[in-house]
């Protein structure tokens, strides 16, 4: 097991390489750049080890999650509109006549 003051050194130690992979790839997140160096250096680096070594040296992936509007799916026909606007006229003109008679009071 190793001691505090080994594992200190080691995450300092791995600090430079997480830069020097970053530099150039600055799209890079944590799981790329764990991947990477895994592949170019040989050594082994847990991507929750590489996130958090990124946060102490703050930076990090310049590549943003893109929002995707949800869309909503029509299983079955729509109902057409009930009324056409001739009959929304007229019934429009319906109620203001009866409107009309019963503010007009009786007639003589």
């Amino acid at each position: 097991m190793e001691s505090n003051h080994e594992q200190a050194k080691h995450r300092e130690s791995l600090k430079p390489n997480i830069l020097d992979v970053w530099g150039p790839f600055k799209f890079y997140g944590y799981r790329r750049i764990a991947a990477y160096s895994q592949q170019t250096d040989g050594t082994k680096v847990s991507e929750y080890m590489t996130l958090n070594l990124m946060r102490e040296l703050g930076i990090k992936s310049r590549m943003q999650k893109r929002y995707r509007k949800p869309k909503t799916v029509v299983t079955f026909d729509q109902k057409t509109n009930l009324f056409t606007p001739e009959q929304v006229k007229a019934l429009i003109n319906r109620i203001i006549e009866l409107t009309c008679d019963l503010f007009k009071g009786p007639s003589l």
